[in-house]
């Protein structure tokens, strides 16, 4: 019995590291492409300057960039 569960937990868990690859690609654009699309679309663009010690940056990913209408 400890077997099959144990070996349903690895399933299980497999599974979820499937799921976890099937995002979107990112499309990456040259700067004047992406300006041209966002105006073709009317869409807005945003140019983002990161560095890993900077507490707005983290801030920013984990608050701003997880909003689904931002993406």
């Amino acid at each position: 019995m400890r077997i099959i569960l144990i070996l349903l937990t690895a399933i299980f868990f497999a599974g979820l590291t499937f799921n976890i690859q099937d995002k979107k690609e990112l499309k990456w654009y040259s700067f004047s492409d992406g300006l041209k699309l966002a105006k073709s679309e009317n869409k807005k663009v945003l140019i983002d300057v990161y560095t890993d010690w900077c507490e707005w940056c983290k801030k920013m990913d984990e608050e701003v960039y997880t909003n689904s209408t931002v993406k």
